[in-house]
């Protein structure tokens, strides 16, 4: 019988080989994608939503390393939630934390966790797991975010796990690329409530999500 230091000594091996397949398979070249109409097919008028497209400063593209970076507002009669993508065509930088870049001096970070999004398209029902924190705001607003990351048709939470499907994607298929997808949602004053926001514009917005 295996005992809990062997047990657990295991687990460390198996991360540290893990950790070295993904550190081994650091891809060979980056490229600033070739055009950013990668998002062409995200449309601006889904169901009930209506976006408007956020035009980026170009300083922002080059900090980010891609030129394909999509921010758009979108709206419907009562509600309004941002919808952010950084897509990489072969990632070779990491993805900046979403819980430090949408945060200012004097602002407090709240770790939600794990957050499913379960979607029913079409009679089939599927679930996006994400992850959730708010950033209560110096000025007292609180903002509700939920991220996740996506390869092929790989979607995680756990950038970790993202990075490690990366790799065995490049053994399989010689291709890396990775999207970050933030969904936002501003000024709330109930949490849930927020939360319905979002599972009903992600339920809406997924199916043309690079």
């Amino acid at each position: 019988m295996i005992s809990k230091i062997n047990k657990y000594l295991i687990v460390l091996m198996l991360l540290g080989i893990t950790a070295c397949l993904v550190k081994l398979f650091e891809f060979p070249e980056f490229k600033i994608a070739e055009a950013s109409n990668v998002f062409d097919k995200i449309p601006l008028e889904i169901g009930k939503w209506k976006g408007n497209r956020s035009v980026l400063d170009e300083k922002i593209y080059k900090i980010l390393e891609t030129d394909s970076v999509f921010v758009s507002r979108y709206g419907n009669s009562n509600e309004s939630v941002t919808l952010s993508i950084v897509y990489y065509p072969q990632l070779k930088v990491d993805f900046h934390k979403p819980e430090y870049c949408n945060t200012g001096k004097g602002d407090i970070v709240e770790n939600l966790g794990k957050r499913i999004i379960y979607l029913n398209q079409g009679g089939i029902k599927n679930h996006i797991p994400t992850t959730a924190f708010l950033v209560r705001r110096n000025n007292k607003q609180t903002d509700l975010y939920c991220y996740f990351y996506k390869t092929g048709h790989y979607i995680y939470r756990d950038y970790f796990w993202m990075r490690y499907r990366m790799a065995i994607r490049y053994l399989n298929e010689k291709t890396t690329d990775a999207s970050l997808t933030i969904v936002s949602v501003e000024n709330i004053s109930d949490v849930e409530k927020a939360f319905n926001i979002l599972d009903n514009f992600i339920g809406d917005i997924f199916p043309v999500l690079i």
